[in-house]
């Protein structure tokens, strides 16, 4: 039987030995140096001066003074002196002013082999700060979680089964969903928001087959301004969409303010230019903004285009058609040419009231006319400029005025001057009243204008002494006037309680006033 153990050296007590205690003793200090191995410092070479009993010193390459001889020794101070023991393969030791637990091997104490991976694979659920449960196998409790890349990059992937299924992140507070973004019933991207967790609105969602955003609530961006819009494009930062003012709408390009709109109206500030606008002077092309001949553009004519140079043909309502030298039913020679303007009234084209204006640059004068069966029948031509439209023939239509404000006139018979309301005046002087009778004298007169019913009358006497022959100015009385037709019998009566007039009475320089109307 061998004196020492294999391992740990422990002396063994053998048959009929004295004194037993003393072997036992020393494999006892044996394990208490050696079990829960501590050393006072890894790589020591200079003993202390005053070691503390069961001290351990795990010793460096070259020891010195007590310690000499005893390189990778593990020194144990007993009592009155010093013990060694060798470490062997794969002993463990925590070096107190290290902090740090090592491995003797290889001949040396060195920090152990990290631990082998555990195996997490197969796993029905991990906590991490706090439980996991049937619904939430993983479950982390923690101020952040971190994700990072392990190579190139990082991703983080949610699979849902079917088009129907979920895969979303969802945001709550107090347990209770506020958000969520993922794939929710179907391929599109979606973020839901909720104010209570019950109710939701999609604010925002992708079209899966496009890419295009839509804003199913519609959406508010900031003001901005025309060099920095609210809403602007990718590269081109100072074009864009903008508010200058409340229920104010802005466009800016290039960081210009080229158009606001607003509820007064759309100011543009840039011109209209491309295919949607007139392209010349004789554009009919279908689509195109003020087209000629639509919307109150004129045609042309001078045989360009319909319809043509006959004024009895240019019915629809336009600003001009231009006329040649050469122009039928036009009101004068003109041999510079003309525009005419034409405005049709509500109704039906049968049945429309029609209106020309024809300008003629060469007498520099205007003239219109007027149709009230959609250009069938047509008024005469009659001039509008200079003082024509104030004096001239007046005429009516229906009882509506159709030619000049006034027209003045005069003859043997007398003047007269027609108003276009249908007023009438009538005057003739130096007019002579012979005897009529004993108790009237008076002259027939026959209107410079005939009136249209029995008109108001005036006779005046003159003033003068040598006008009456045989007759006192006392004895003339009121006025006669007796309507007949297109004349009058005219003259004075017999004062009351006057002599009666003689044969030869008469009464020269007389004036006569008529008032009435012409219509």
């Amino acid at each position: 039987m061998p004196d020492i153990s294999p391992r740990l050296a422990l002396p063994y007590l053998q048959p009929s030995q004295a004194q037993k205690h003393v072997t036992h003793n020393e494999a006892l200090r044996r394990l208490d140096l050696l079990v829960q191995l501590v050393v006072v410092q890894f790589g020591a070479e200079v003993p202390p001066a005053s070691p503390a009993p069961g001290a351990v010193w795990a010793l460096g390459a070259a020891p010195q003074g007590d310690w000499a001889g005893q390189a990778g020794q593990l020194a144990l101070w007993e009592d009155t002196g010093w013990s060694f023991v060798a470490p062997q393969e794969g002993w463990r030791a925590w070096g107190l002013a290290e902090a740090e637990l090592r491995v003797w091997r290889a001949g040396g104490w060195a920090l152990p082999a990290a631990a082998p991976p555990l195996a997490l694979d197969g796993l029905q659920g991990l906590g991490i700060g706090t439980p996991h449960d049937v619904e939430n196998r993983l479950a982390v409790a923690s101020p952040a979680t971190l994700f990072t890349h392990d190579g190139a990059g990082h991703q983080l992937k949610i699979n849902k089964a079917g088009p129907g299924d979920t895969a979303s992140l969802l945001f709550q507070q107090g347990w209770s969903g506020r958000a969520e973004i993922g794939l929710m019933g179907d391929a599109g991207l979606a973020l839901k928001v909720s104010a209570d967790g019950a109710a939701w609105t999609e604010a925002l969602r992708a079209d899966p087959a496009t890419g295009r955003v839509q804003l199913p609530q519609g959406g508010q961006v900031a003001p901005g301004s025309a060099g920095a819009p609210g809403l602007g494009f990718l590269g081109d930062a100072d074009t864009g969409l903008f508010r200058p003012g409340p229920d104010q709408l802005g466009f800016a390009a290039g960081g210009v303010p080229r158009a606001v709109l607003s509820a007064a109206g759309l100011q543009l500030d840039v011109p209209l230019i491309g295919t949607a606008v007139s392209e010349s002077a004789l554009d009919t092309t279908a689509g195109r903004l003020a087209r000629v001949g639509y919307a109150g553009l004129g045609l042309t004519g001078n045989g360009i285009g319909a319809p043509g140079n006959d004024a009895n043909l240019c019915l629809s309502t336009a600003f001009n058609y231009r006329f040649s030298t050469s122009g039928i039913n036009c009101p004068i020679s003109n041999p510079y040419g003309g525009s005419l303007h034409v405005f049709r009234g509500v109704g039906g084209d049968a049945a429309s009231y029609r209106l020309q204006q024809m300008f003629l640059s060469a007498a520099n004068v205007m003239y219109h006319r007027a149709s009230g069966d959609s250009g069938v029948t047509w008024s005469s031509w009659r001039r509008l400029l200079h003082n024509e439209i104030i004096l001239g023939t007046v005429a009516q239509s229906g009882g509506a005025p159709t030619g000049a404000i006034i027209e003045r006139g005069s003859n043997a018979n007398g003047e007269y001057a027609r108003l276009a309301d249908g007023t009438q005046i009538c005057t003739r002087s130096a007019v002579p009243l012979t005897y009529r009778s004993a108790n009237h004298i008076g002259a027939d007169w026959t209107f410079p204008a005939s009136f249209a019913a029995s008109p108001f009358g005036v006779v005046t006497g003159p003033g003068l002494t040598g006008d009456y022959t045989d007759v006192d100015p006392a004895a003339l009385g009121v006025s006669l006037w007796a309507y007949s037709g297109a004349s009058v019998v005219a003259g004075f009566r017999r004062s009351f309680g006057a002599p009666g007039f003689a044969a030869t009475a008469q009464v020269n320089n007389c004036r006569l006033l008529a008032i009435g109307r012409w219509f």
